[in-house]
């Protein structure tokens, strides 16, 4: 096993299109990321959309896409991801779901298997202020059996709602053929909210 020391600064911005638009065959609400980063010298910034459906109990969370792939990489969740909107401390949401990729990628398509456990309300304290956030524990794992990897996953991650993340720290121990075992550590904090 070996990991790598180095840190890297990105800023990313959340915005929310609530209008309907056709997602593999439903009607979906869109969650507009775009991160920017240091690439080759410049800062470059990357687009990127998660498609989900905003339920009267729950959120349905359908997929992604990639605009900056060509053609544009759809992301399926099957059975799509649901978790409620209103949560108990200690309760779980568990899934096992396949990732389906339109149009299919080398690696093939993938599984997933995970656990969301809600661990209550935490006052948290980052650059953006303090906030008394929801506080969730993901586990999870990846499979791509046709390039054998497996990447699993554990964060913690603090969340307000009309806002979105604020905190997030976890780890991810990633194995592929060539190329070992490499382990990453992560923090993501919020630098402002508006």
């Amino acid at each position: 096993m070996f990991g790598f020391g180095s840190t890297s600064a990105s800023t990313v911005v959340y915005d929310f299109d609530l209008t309907p638009v056709a997602f593999n065959g439903r009607s979906a609400a869109r969650q507009i990321t775009n991160t920017t980063a240091m690439s080759g010298g410049s800062n470059v910034t990357t687009p990127g959309l998660t498609f989900f459906q905003d339920n009267a109990n729950d959120y349905t969370l359908l997929g992604s896409r990639d605009t900056t792939k060509s053609p544009v990489l759809d992301t399926y969740f099957d059975p799509p991801l649901v978790y409620p909107k209103k949560w108990t401390t200690g309760q779980k949401v568990d899934y096992n779901h396949a990732i389906v990729f339109n149009p299919s990628q080398a690696i093939g398509n993938g599984t997933q298997v995970g656990t969301t456990t809600f661990l209550g309300m935490e006052s948290v304290t980052v650059p953006a202020g303090t906030f008394n956030a929801c506080k969730f524990r993901v586990e999870q794992t990846t499979r791509y059996s046709a390039a054998g990897s497996t990447s699993s996953t554990s964060f913690t991650t603090w969340n307000m709602p009309s806002i979105g993340n604020v905190k997030s720290e976890g780890t991810d121990t990633s194995t592929a053929p060539g190329a070992g075992t490499v382990t990453s550590n992560y923090l993501i904090v919020a630098t402002t909210v508006q």
